[in-house]
């Protein structure tokens, strides 16, 4: 796959459906009650406060390395890049991965996209599973597999920077 057709594909809509996704995931959150069976996809992983951010435009991806102190001192480092997310540990271990969706929402207001953060902001780091892949799991197998060819390729040509593995989130 051609980069110029995974960012077509996987961009389209990005901004809107991340803006979406997150008040979604905002609302349920302050009724989760009312959330049923989707209540046992959302994952709180921790409160923090962001330490950095460092911005890039890469082939037309929004890209963000974000650095984040959760409660218990554990340093984490997120690299965003449109709607594929990594969490990292800070020895580049890799923890989490797409699918799974992550949210970083700021202590005061409405989530908003992880590039629009600033340094010192408190935040809650959210992942969830996507609807899809609950409803839909041969879909999301297929598109996993799509971004795991499409980022190999980039891993090859040394334009993707950080360490890169799937991993299956446990909840």
């Amino acid at each position: 796959m051609r980069a110029r057709d995974a960012r077509q594909l996987f961009t389209v809509g990005s901004v809107k459906n991340s803006l979406e996704r997150g008040k979604t995931l905002y609302e349920a959150l302050r009724r989760r009650e009312t959330l049923g069976d989707l209540h046992r996809d959302i994952k709180i992983y921790g409160k923090g406060e962001v330490m950095s951010i460092r911005k890039e435009d890469i082939l037309g991806f929004d890209q963000a390395k974000i650095e984040i102190t959760l409660e218990n001192n554990r340093e984490i480092n997120i690299i965003a890049r449109n709607e594929y997310i990594t969490i990292l540990s800070s020895d580049n271990e890799t923890l989490v991965s797409a699918p799974y969706i992550i949210n970083l929402i700021p202590s005061e207001g409405p989530p908003i996209q992880s590039h629009l953060l600033n340094e010192g902001d408190k935040v809650t780091l959210i992942i969830t599973k996507p609807l899809a892949m609950i409803l839909y799991e041969e879909k999301v197998r297929q598109w996993v597999e799509k971004w795991q060819q499409y980022f190999t390729q980039e891993k090859e040509k040394s334009t993707w920077p950080y360490p890169y593995e799937f991993k299956d989130f446990k909840f």
